[in-house]
């Protein structure tokens, strides 16, 4: 690529321009507040990731070195679930209750995952609709 008179790349005429430079986040206490904050409006702790620009695989080290990170991701998952169970309560068509349902059983497994994502527990959700 051909680089500018910063030696910095630059794009071609009529090209791509290049990414831009990512700052490495480093962990920071704030971040358990947030957690707990972001996962209770139904995200995911990976969603959490995208959002602060680090990988899922930085968030578990994080809450390897971090026990008050660990816990606070522990809130947040519980607080993930109510925000889910709530938007499946308020759900009025089937379409809805079925991605809430989905969503539901996503979190349930994401949760029970140790060791990666390929490690899973098995979940067993029931839901039980009552047409009025």
């Amino acid at each position: 690529m051909p680089r500018g008179a910063t030696g910095k790349p630059v794009a071609k005429p009529g090209g791509i321009a290049p990414p831009p430079v990512l700052r490495a986040v480093s962990y920071d206490d704030a971040f358990r507040e947030a957690v707990v904050a972001f996962m209770g409006r139904g995200f995911s702790l990976t969603a959490f990731g995208g959002e602060i620009g680090v990988s899922r695989a930085t968030l578990e080290a994080w809450r390897k070195r971090h026990r008050a990170f660990d816990k606070a991701v522990k809130v947040g998952e519980a607080a993930r679930a109510r925000a889910l169970e709530a938007q499946l309560l308020d759900a009025e068509s089937g379409a809805k209750v079925s991605a809430h349902v989905f969503a539901l059983k996503w979190a349930a497994e994401e949760t029970g995952r140790e060791g990666g994502d390929d490690a899973r527990v098995p979940i067993k959700l029931e839901l039980a609709i009552r047409f009025v």
